[in-house]
């Protein structure tokens, strides 16, 4: 974990048994962030969080070092909680992901704080590469992760509960 208690963090999960930068088995990143400031907000309609989610798969595309096999991006609002989806799977990822790298993410839109939820995948060889196509990650763990996204629930929002300790 990493960041200011009152501003932005990032808290990385891996399985015990395995480092951050060469994990293998799974992935989980929960990341708050502050808002942009009032006059670098978009004027039209559109939600922070489908700006983000477009931009995150975007530079996701740009970083790959093969081929990019991107997700539709979907958004609605689940638990009083606006969620704006993507994701995808890069072939070829660099030194840390041989087999390539893939990856569901959201980006919430709370009261005071944006988040970042994304779930991660890495294949553990060649064969298993070649498996799952497009996105290298069997159907019922992609929606297992889907499932633990959409049950994101935001407290002292707008209709939402309030949180624990307030």
């Amino acid at each position: 974990m990493s960041g200011e208690a009152e501003g932005s963090y990032v808290a990385e999960y891996v399985p015990a048994t395995e480092e951050i930068n060469s994990w293998r088995e799974g992935y989980l990143a929960i990341e708050r962030l502050k808002y942009p400031p009032a006059e670098k907000l978009d004027k039209r309609k559109t939600m922070i969080a489908d700006v983000l989610a477009f931009g995150y798969g975007k530079n996701a595309k740009e970083k790959c070092g093969g081929r990019h096999f991107p997700m539709v991006q979907r958004a609605d609002t689940f638990n009083g909680t606006y969620l704006a989806v993507g994701g995808g799977f890069c072939d070829s990822y660099g030194p840390a992901a041989p087999f390539g790298e893939g990856a569901i993410f959201a980006f919430a839109e709370g009261k005071e704080f944006l988040f970042r939820i994304q779930y991660g995948w890495r294949p553990k060889s060649a064969q298993e590469q070649r498996t799952n196509i497009p996105w290298r990650i069997d159907p019922e763990t992609a929606r297992r992760y889907i499932e633990a996204i959409k049950t994101t629930a935001l407290c002292n929002g707008p209709a939402q509960p309030l949180c624990r300790g307030k």
